[in-house]
């Protein structure tokens, strides 16, 4: 998740999933109940300061490995449900 928030605004997104981004009017909304993604002159801006803010402080996503590490075959398991006391 990547966030800008300003005094009255709020753009937040999830990498790989612009599906689910969230823009907010926190003056107007201040418990962010009403996502705004869909008013395209508010995300678009806010997505220009979000790139500006980004490059100011030289910001990279990491980067991923193609295949990451499994958890060893013979990690322990949780136990599921009441323990025997």
């Amino acid at each position: 998740m990547l966030a800008l928030r300003t005094a009255t605004q709020k753009l937040i997104t999830y990498p790989g999933h612009d599906e689910w981004t969230e823009v907010f009017e926190l003056a107007n909304d201040p418990y962010e109940t009403k996502n705004l993604a869909g008013d395209a002159t508010l995300h678009d801006d806010l997505r220009a300061q979000f790139d500006v803010e980004s490059k100011a402080v030289q910001f990279r996503m990491p980067e991923l490995p193609a295949n990451p590490k499994k958890l060893p075959a013979n990690r322990p398991k949780a136990k599921r449900g009441r323990s025997a006391a």
